[in-house]
């Protein structure tokens, strides 16, 4: 039976199709080469062009199968497929014996590893570790010690021997040499002093397993700043963290992204905002001006990078402040959609303030009211009890 059960793999998933709502991608087996990762880099599309010309050049990966206990969590949707590929390549050279004492220091749990450097790393420290198969529990431990490692003679104990707690024995060496049990068998630590043959930089990777070659996903921001266009708010200015989950967590949902304008810049928002009932947020309006769709929950307006999404400019910022800034309520008349601008809590309270003596009569307009402002018509006019009343639109 082989020591890893099952293959070392990553979803890989073209990062501008999923942007646009389609999960593009494939299975990679590593370790692998790159003429074979090329291939799949092909099929996924990336290096093909979008509708606006623009290639697809980056990717993340949305799923791993590690046979290792522990490995899985420490990967994130951003690794390097290089480094990857290094783990995978290494892992697969070590012997038996070895792999064995990985799987069961993973196990046990290594306070020495938290991501993929540290898990390269490991590779090249085994030798820091002692395991002892066979022992899986603190009454194993403590019978070893006491009859088989050489501190104790059965002999010399004689009688004595059937009066031994092995397993409160076998929890005190337990806990003084800070061991752990695995299915593998009991694994402590032999040196603390771990020689880091691996200093995290891609270029400390040997040619052999590096797979993306010029492919390579540009370096990224690890922030970018966003305009966020919240419903019945003003817009506002935001520093995120550029991943996945950063705007997954802003529009809470899934990601849609739109590009209704011909400014480099998308809309990312709630992919399934109007089937939840989010509230309407902003109308989006053709050239004449006239609603053609409205955008349920907050959204995000995101800059465009070659192959992602980033910052907006400060001109980007200004414009898209303005546009949205005034949040807008929505009616149905007939069979069309009309927008109603709101005004601020602070503006309402400034209009109710100049308009506290202001007197109602037929020709009003320039009348806030529920916190809509224009001009108001009179349609009916009654005289109750000395005052006059009148029916506004």
């Amino acid at each position: 039976m082989p020591v890893l059960d099952g293959d070392f793999e990553a979803f890989v998933t073209n990062l501008g199709k999923y942007n646009e709502g389609m999960l593009v991608g494939e299975w990679v087996k590593l370790p692998t080469t790159e003429e074979e990762m090329q291939k799949v880099f092909e099929r996924i599309g990336i290096g093909k062009q979008d509708d606006f010309g623009q290639p697809y050049e980056e990717w993340f990966i949305t799923d791993y199968e590690c046979p290792i206990y522990g490995v899985q969590k420490m990967l994130g949707e951003y690794e390097s497929l290089d480094k990857l590929n290094y783990l995978a390549a290494l892992i697969d050279e070590l012997s038996l014996s070895d792999q064995e004492k990985l799987v069961a220091i993973m196990e046990a749990g290594c306070d020495e590893v938290s991501d993929i450097d540290d898990l390269i790393n490991l590779t090249f420290n085994l030798d820091c570790y002692d395991i002892m198969p066979g022992i899986n529990d603190e009454s194993d431990l403590g019978y070893y010690y006491a009859h088989e490692a050489g501190i104790y003679s059965e002999k010399d104990l004689g009688p004595l021997a059937n009066y031994i707690d092995y397993e409160r024995y076998g929890r005190d060496i337990a806990m003084d040499e800070q061991g752990r049990f695995t299915d593998e068998g009991y694994v402590r630590v032999a040196s603390e002093r771990w020689d880091r043959q691996f200093n995290g930089e891609l270029d400390d990777i040997p040619d052999e397993y590096r797979i993306t070659g010029s492919g390579e996903a540009t370096e990224r921001d690890s922030t970018i700043a966003v305009l966020i266009v919240e419903p019945g708010k003003e817009t506002y200015v935001k520093e995120i963290d550029s991943g996945l989950e950063s705007l997954q967590h802003e529009v809470g949902g899934y990601i849609e992204a739109i590009y209704p304008y011909e400014d480099p810049v998308a809309l990312v928002c709630n992919e399934e905002g109007k089937l939840e009932g989010l509230p309407l947020n902003r109308a989006l309006r053709d050239e004449d001006g006239d609603i053609y769709d409205v955008v349920a929950g907050t959204f995000l307006v995101v800059g465009l990078t070659d192959d992602s999404f980033g910052s907006l400019t400060v001109e980007q910022m200004q414009k898209f402040s303005d546009l949205f800034k005034v949040p807008e309520q929505f009616v149905k008349l007939g069979d069309k959609i009309v927008a109603i601008p709101m005004i601020s809590k602070e503006q309402q309270k400034q209009e109710s303030v100049e308009q506290k003596d202001f007197e109602m009569n037929a020709d009003t307009s320039g009348l806030t009211v529920a916190g809509h402002i224009g001009t108001w018509h009179t349609i009916d006019q009654h005289e109750v009890g000395g005052h006059s009343f009148y029916l506004m639109e």
